[in-house]
C-alpha cells in the first residue's frame, strides 16, 4: 500500500480535478436561470463606471458585478459563459482548499480528502454554478482562510497585509461575509497567546483596510439604510437593520434545512465523519479554525438572525469551503486500514447526492428553443398571466430572438384587449401563440377558447407550468368549393425532402356532405404528369385517424394531415400540387369552378437536390 504521506500523483490530483470540473460543467449546462441571476445581467449591462453606478443604487457591494462585467466584454453575455466564470472561480477554490488540507494536516493525501469533501458538497455544487457573487465570496473566504493561517505561523506583515486585501475584497464583495472575519478574530483571541507584534500587525492591518472601505462607506451607509428600511417590524428586534424578503427565520426547520444542503441529504454519513475526526483532531489546532470556518460561522450567523433578519443558505455560502476542508480533515485523520473504504464510500454518496441542493425550475430555455424552432414570420405572441420580468426578457431574447419583437402583453387592466383584438380579424394575424404560466385559472382558458373558435389549435410546447400553444386560422387563400359542401381553404407544406412533403390541407363544409368521399392528392411535374399521389379520407390531425366527410359538420375546421411520398429517384426540381375529390364507387371528381378536369392546383414546391 502507497504511503499515505506521500505526494499523490500528479496526474490523480488533474484526473479528480477534471471530474470535478466536469461535474460543475455539467450542472452549468443543465442549471436555469433564476430571478435573480437576471438582475446580474441587468446589473452589468454597460460599462465598469454604469455597473459601479447602478450598484451605489441598488444594495449590492460592486466587486462581482464589476468582475462580471468584465467577464462578459470577454465571454459575451451567454448563460452557459457566465456560469463557467462561477465554475473558474470555483475551480481555484478547490485548488485553495487542496492546499489548505494539504499543509494543516501535513499530508498530501489530506488535500485530496479536502478536495473530495469540497468538490463533491451540494452546498457547493449549488452557488460554486450560480450568475451570482457567491462562487467569488467562497474563493475570497479560502483566500483569506490561507493568509490568515500563513500569519498567525509566521507572523509576518506581509501575510497579516495579504489577509486583510482578502477582508477588503470581502467588504467590496459581499457584506455579510464579514462574518468569516468574525470566527477569524474569536479564534485569533481564544486559540493560543497572541504576541504584542500579532496585535500590531492586527490592528495596522485592518486600519489599513478601513481606509480603504473609507469611499464606499457612505454608500454601504445608505444602503444599509434603504433595505433596513423594507423590514417588517415584527422580523427585527432593532429597528432599521436586516436584510427584507429573503432571509429565513431561526427555527428547527430552517436549521434542518441548512444541515439538509451541508450534508447531502445524509446527515448520519457526515455526522459519522465528523465524529472520528473530532476524536481523532481534538488536539490540533488548525482543526477548530476549520471548525469555527465550517460550523461556528453558521452558528453565529443563525444566532445573530435572532436579533436582526440576516439568515439565507447563499448569505451563508462563506462557510461551505471551511465544512469541506473540515471534512476532508475528518476523512483524512482516519485510520489507515479504514480509509480507503471511507473514501470509496464518500465519493460514490457524494456524487450520487451532490445535485440534491439544487432547485427543480421550470425549463424555459428549452421550451424557448423549441419555440423559436417552431416560430413562423407573421406569427405573434399572446402573453397571457405571465410575469415578464428581467429573467423572462433575459431568456426571450437569447433563445427566442425571432419572438421578443413580435410578444404582446396582456394588461392587467384590460385582460379581453388582445382577444378581442384577435377575434376583430380572424384572418390576421393568422397564427397566435397563446402563451400563458396560469392555465388552470378558469379564466385564461376562456379567452384561449374565445381565440381557438376563429383558429384551431395546431402545436403545444411546455406545460402548465409555462405553456405555449399555436393557433391558426386557414390560409390566406379564397375558398374552393368542391360539389355543393365541401370547401377547400388553403394548404401549409409542414416539410418537404427528396422523399417525402408533409402537408395539412384546411376544409370546412357548408352543410353535411351526403357521402363518403376520397380526397387525392397529386404531385405533377411541369409537363403534368403524375409523379406521386395519395388517396383516401381525411386523415385527422387532431386524432391522427381517418375521418370520412360524410360526418363533417359546419362551423368547424378540418384539417387533413397528409404524407406524400416520392418515388425513389425523383429528380430535383419544380412540381405542382394538386387535389380533386372524387366518389370512390365510380371515380366521378366533384366539380371546382376553375379546374381543368375537377383537378385543383394549389401550390408549387421545390424539391431539393441530394
Amino acid at each position: 500500500m502507497p504511503s499515505l504521506t506521500r505526494r499523490p500523483p500528479l496526474i490523480g490530483l488533474v484526473l479528480l480535478l477534471t471530474l470535478l470540473f466536469g461535474v460543475l460543467a455539467v450542472g452549468a449546462h443543465q442549471r436555469y436561470l433564476r430571478e435573480d441571476e437576471a438582475l446580474a445581467f441587468e446589473g452589468t449591462a454597460g460599462n465598469v463606471i454604469t455597473t459601479i453606478q447602478y450598484q451605489m443604487e441598488d444594495v449590492h457591494a460592486p466587486l462581482y458585478f464589476v468582475s462580471f462585467n468584465l467577464w462578459q466584454q470577454v465571454a459575451g453575455d451567454g448563460e452557459f459563459s457566465s456560469r463557467i466564470y462561477s465554475v473558474l472561480l470555483s475551480m481555484l477554490t478547490l485548488a485553495l482548499v487542496y492546499q489548505l488540507g494539504r499543509r494543516w494536516l501535513g499530508t498530501a493525501w489530506a488535500g485530496i480528502t479536502a478536495l473530495l469533501g469540497l468538490g463533491l458538497s451540494a452546498y457547493f455544487y449549488v452557488y460554486a454554478i450560480e450568475i451570482r457573487p457567491y462562487a467569488l465570496v467562497m474563493l475570497t473566504a479560502a483566500l483569506s482562510m490561507t493568509f490568515f493561517a500563513r500569519w498567525l505561523a509566521t507572523r509576518r506583515w506581509r501575510y497579516a497585509l495579504a489577509w486583510g486585501f482578502t477582508f477588503l475584497m470581502m467588504l467590496y464583495l459581499h457584506y455579510l461575509g464579514t462574518f468569516l472575519f468574525l470566527m477569524q478574530g474569536v479564534y485569533f483571541v481564544l486559540q493560543g497567546k497572541r504576541t504584542w507584534s500579532l496585535w500590531r500587525q492586527a490592528a495596522g492591518t485592518l486600519a489599513l483596510v478601513g481606509l480603504l472601505w473609507l469611499p464606499w462607506f457612505p454608500i454601504f451607509v445608505k444602503q444599509v439604510r434603504h433595505i433596513g428600511a423594507l423590514v417588517k417590524a415584527e422580523n427585527t428586534h432593532v429597528a432599521g437593520l436586516g436584510v427584507a424578503a429573503t432571509p429565513l427565520p431561526t427555527t428547527l426547520p430552517t436549521i434542518s434545512s441548512l444541515i439538509e444542503l451541508m450534508t447531502n441529504t445524509q446527515p448520519l454519513l457526515y455526522a459519522a465523519i465528523l465524529l472520528a475526526g473530532l476524536a481523532l483532531l481534538w488536539r490540533r489546532r488548525l482543526y477548530w479554525l476549520a471548525v469555527a470556518w465550517g460550523i461556528g460561522l453558521p452558528v453565529a450567523m443563525l444566532i445573530v438572525n435572532l436579533i436582526v433578519p440576516i439568515y439565507e443558505p447563499r448569505y451563508a455560502s462563506t462557510l461551505v469551503p471551511g465544512f469541506g476542508l473540515l471534512v476532508g480533515l475528518s476523512l483524512a485523520a482516519l485510520p489507515r486500514w479504514l480509509k480507503p473504504l471511507a473514501l470509496v464510500v464518500f465519493a460514490v454518496v457524494g456524487l450520487l447526492t451532490v445535485q440534491t441542493g439544487a432547485v427543480l425550475r421550470v425549463p424555459l430555455r428549452d421550451y424557448l428553443r423549441d419555440l423559436q424552432a417552431a416560430f413562423h414570420p407573421g406569427d405573434v405572441a399572446y402573453l397571457d398571466s405571465v410575469m415578464f420580468d428581467n429573467t423572462a426578457l433575459y431568456q426571450y431574447r437569447h433563445y427566442a430572438p425571432s419572438v421578443t419583437p413580435n410578444l404582446q402583453v396582456q394588461m392587467p387592466d384590460q385582460p379581453d384587449k388582445l382577444v378581442a383584438l384577435a377575434e376583430s380579424n380572424p384572418a390576421s394575424p393568422r397564427c397566435i401563440w397563446f402563451i400563458t404560466t396560469n392555465w388552470p385559472d378558469q379564466a385564461v382558458q376562456q379567452r384561449f377558447h374565445r381565440i381557438e373558435r376563429q383558429r384551431p389549435l395546431q402545436q403545444v410546447i411546455g406545460d402548465e407550468r409555462y405553456l405555449f400553444q399555436r393557433l391558426c386560422a386557414p390560409p390566406d387563400v379564397a375558398p374552393r368549393l368542391f360539389g355543393a359542401a365541401m370547401r377547400f381553404r388553403g394548404a401549409d407544406v409542414e416539410s418537404l425532402s427528396r422523399t417525402r412533403i408533409m402537408l395539412k390541407l384546411w376544409w370546412d363544409v357548408l352543410s353535411a356532405p351526403p357521402a363518403d368521399y376520397s380526397i387525392s392528392v397529386q404531385m405533377l411535374n411541369e409537363s403534368g404528369a403524375l409523379v406521386a399521389q395519395h388517396d383516401g379520407p381525411i386523415q385527422d390531425f387532431w386524432s391522427n385517424r381517418p375521418l370520412q366527410t360524410a360526418t363533417l359538420t359546419p362551423g368547424h375546421y378540418y384539417i387533413d394531415h397528409r404524407e406524400l411520398v416520392l418515388p425513389p429517384g425523383t429528380p430535383p426540381g419544380r412540381y405542382t400540387l394538386a387535389l380533386t375529390v372524387y366518389q370512390p364507387w365510380d371515380g366521378a371528381r366533384l366539380p371546382v369552378e376553375g379546374a381543368k378536369d375537377n383537378l385543383l392546383t394549389f401550390e408549387t414546391v421545390t424539391v431539393p437536390p441530394d
